[in-house]
């Protein structure tokens, strides 16, 4: 019950373009940081595959940069897959961590910034 509610919030936010939350959900209830990492890459697979659709069929995108975007995002995503198998699972989580920390201070100071005129 508790991973199907898990789904929704991450589906919910997600669809709202906030992603990023089903790892940290998925986190807090023990589950490994491997694991947590290929559900979250399924759940994305699965959530672009609809949204690319969407919006396709309502001529929101541009072919030729999406295409070019996509070759070099699955190359990379190979790359690193095979490095994160690598990595020990307690080093794995720490970057992770330390990932989030700099997206939301990121986001913190955009937000700050856009707002301080």
């Amino acid at each position: 019950m508790l991973f199907i509610l898990i789904g929704l919030i991450s589906g919910i936010l997600s669809g709202m373009g906030l992603g990023g939350v089903l790892i940290p959900l998925l986190s807090l209830l023990s589950v490994t940081q491997k694991s947590a990492q290929l559900i979250n890459v399924i759940a994305f697979i699965l959530m672009t595959i609809l949204v690319t659709y969407i919006n396709v069929k309502n001529k929101l995108v541009e072919i030729f940069p999406s295409i070019i975007f996509a070759f070099f995002g699955v190359l990379s995503s190979l790359f690193f897959s095979f490095v994160a198998c690598l990595i020990d699972e307690k080093i794995l989580r720490t970057l992770f961590g330390f990932f989030l920390c700099f997206m939301a201070l990121t986001q913190l100071i955009s937000f700050v910034l856009k707002y301080k005129k």
